[in-house]
């Protein structure tokens, strides 16, 4: 994220200069960040679900939708949110 913001900086500094308020251009960054973000979420999420059915079938007594093998939601909240912190912090520097 914060390679993606470097090579944006120009075009922030354009934007900026042309008048364009500054919580606009950081509003953008957040919007793009966030939706890559959420992309590969949604992607981990479909991916950890499939491969929990796959591996349930190899073990004794474990469903698919047990909470101890199916709290992605929590953790890609989690992760959703350490993601955000960066992204913020990345603009601000």
């Amino acid at each position: 994220m914060s390679y993606s913001v470097g090579q944006r900086r120009q075009e922030m500094a354009v934007r900026v200069a042309l008048g364009v308020q500054r919580s606009r251009v950081i509003g953008l960054v957040v919007r793009q960040d966030m939706s890559v973000a959420a992309l590969g979420l949604a992607a981990g999420l479909l991916g950890a679900f499939g491969l929990t059915r796959f591996v349930s079938s190899f073990l004794y007594d474990v469903k698919p939708t047990d909470i101890q093998t199916g709290s992605y939601a929590g953790r890609g909240s989690q992760l959703e949110s350490i993601y955000e912190i960066g992204s913020n912090l990345t603009i601000k520097a």
